[in-house]
């Protein structure tokens, strides 16, 4: 992709109107500073001291500020949050960014904001406080839920389902099987499945999926920090496109990204990046360039390099669940040192 398509693609793509349903998650970050610490007068423990602290949206939410920094003008967020301050601070930030928050639902009981709070000290992670992790979606806001994407679902070109923690909606069979039947009716729709747990739930979407995940869907398991070697990886994409009958995504972290799609694979290579990244929410803005791309009508080849494109852009923020801008965007692709693998070609490597 050249320049010139590269920049009708990001122009094309503030047209599109793009719902995000799934798992919004609020990323907390607290930067401790030992010298406001002290003794606790009740326990005499010492304390740990925040002298900063930062909030932005992650899960779904950062899915929805990756279309938005990419400059996807129309987006709307279907999920669910507790009735907690957490929950507030989450509305107020998809507010903040011109986001439609009418589909985020609050249940009062067995749900908490999911919060992934994460204290660093002298920029090292310590500990983190996870909550919503003993959430249980009441089967009311199940019906609540997919009715609301129902009723709106002729307001948008494209439809991204995001499933990212155990414990949060895609838990419930009621609404997996409420969404599989939405799905169903809609055949002309596109959906845009990213998923951890349930790739295999949902008939009729298109699936984004890093190889690890694939793995696991074809019987097969390795430690995370054990890459695939491309012919590996290249046979996951085949046999989940051939077993779904639609095309398949398939990330290989700083190896780029797979393309199964119509019977034919298509590659598109990592980039290389100099200095400290941080791959978290890469997944996220993949997944959001390549919605953005299809639903502006590109092939899923275009798809796949906007999404690296962004990742790329991403990963290079600390610190933050990143997001791409096009002007950041266009930046990577002009200057694009990609990283081809020596087994490119399939041979073992």
């Amino acid at each position: 992709m050249d320049r010139s398509d590269l920049e009708r693609l990001l122009g094309d793509i503030a047209a599109v109107r793009i719902a995000v349903l799934g798992d919004y998650c609020l990323d907390a970050y607290w930067f401790l500073d030992p010298a406001g610490a002290e003794l606790s007068l009740e326990t005499s423990l010492p304390t740990h001291a925040v002298r900063t602290q930062r909030y932005s949206l992650g899960g779904a939410g950062n899915v929805v500020m990756n279309l938005r920094a990419m400059g996807v003008r129309h987006v709307a967020a279907f999920g669910v949050i507790g009735a907690d301050p957490f929950g507030q601070h989450m509305l107020n930030l998809l507010r903040e960014q011109h986001v439609n928050a009418a589909g985020m639902l609050r249940q009062r009981e067995q749900w908490d904001t999911h919060v992934y709070a994460k204290p660093y000290l002298h920029d090292a992670e310590q500990h983190r406080v996870d909550f919503g992790n003993f959430n249980a979606l009441s089967d009311e806001i199940a019906h609540a839920l997919v009715h609301a994407l129902r009723t709106r679902l002729s307001d948008f070109d494209a439809v991204i389902i995001n499933e990212q923690v155990a414990s949060g909606m895609h838990r419930s069979p009621t609404f997996q099987r409420l969404l599989a039947s939405l799905i169903a009716d809609y055949p002309a729709m596109l959906f845009v499945l990213d998923s951890r747990h349930c790739s295999d739930r949902y008939p009729g979407t298109i699936r984004k999926l890093n190889d690890h995940e694939a793995a696991r869907l074809c019987g097969g398991t390795r430690d995370y920090d054990e890459p695939f070697r491309h012919d590996e990886a290249c046979a996951l994409a085949e046999t989940l496109g051939q077993r779904w009958g639609s095309p398949v995504f398939v990330t290989c972290g700083a190896r780029g990204c797979l393309v199964y799609d119509a019977h034919r694979l298509h590659v598109v290579p990592g980039l290389r990046i100099s200095g400290p990244t941080d791959p978290v929410g890469a997944g996220d803005s993949v997944v959001a360039g390549i919605t953005a791309a299809l639903a502006a009508g590109r092939d899923t080849l275009a798809a796949a390099t906007l999404g690296n494109f962004a990742a790329g852009v991403t990963v290079q923020k600390l610190f933050q669940t990143g997001t791409p801008s096009p002007e950041e965007i266009l930046a990577i692709a002009e200057n694009a040192n990609y990283v081809y693998p020596p087994d490119l070609s399939g041979d073992a490597g």
